[in-house]
């Protein structure tokens, strides 16, 4: 069987323009579970308010 789970987390979590952080946060804490035999990252939704904080060329 299979689940979909949708996890949320607030912006302040996070380290204001740094993508390491970002992902290390998410995918350290909810792959580390150790309860779970199998999980697969299927989207990521970044908020348009913590893009902003990101340095790279304005497209």
């Amino acid at each position: 069987s299979q689940f979909i789970a949708y996890v949320a987390y607030p912006l302040d979590l996070f380290e204001e323009g740094s993508v390491t952080n970002m992902f290390t946060s998410i995918v350290g804490n909810v792959f580390g579970f150790k309860a779970l035999r199998a999980l697969r990252l299927e989207d990521l939704r970044i908020p348009v308010a913590y893009v902003t904080t990101f340095q790279g060329p304005p497209h």
